[in-house]
């Protein structure tokens, strides 16, 4: 995504940035909130926590890895949205580095289906 340039940016601009910011900021859990704290600017609050929560190391590898492998159905949920979001773990898994191939993402659903 660009950013826009010094003489570009309007007086509308700067209340979308700042609304922007602040949807961010609310929704991040209160133990990562002092990571945006800093930011003046969408673009560098969504910086700083996608270079924290996309970070290649063995503990966020586990981390989505347990994820991925302890993900359960939830009652009420249509298999599109289950699908979507199993999609969404092994996308967060190998942003992490941690490979996950077709068959493995077979079993993962299978196994978060429920038995009934």
């Amino acid at each position: 995504m660009a950013v826009k340039e010094e003489s570009d940016v309007t007086e509308d601009w700067l209340l979308n940035d700042a609304k922007a910011l602040g949807i961010i900021a609310q929704g991040v859990e209160i133990e990562h909130q002092t990571k945006v704290w800093s930011a003046t600017r969408a673009m560098e609050a969504k910086g700083t926590l996608c270079d924290f929560f996309n970070r290649s190391t063995p503990r966020n590898r586990v981390v989505m890895t347990r994820r991925l492998h302890e993900f359960k159905m939830e009652s009420g949920t249509s298999m599109a949205e289950h699908l979507d979001s199993i999609d969404e773990l092994a996308v967060g898994l190998q942003t992490t580095g941690g490979p996950i191939d077709e068959s493995r993402q077979h079993v993962v659903l299978l196994s978060s289906l429920p038995s009934e």
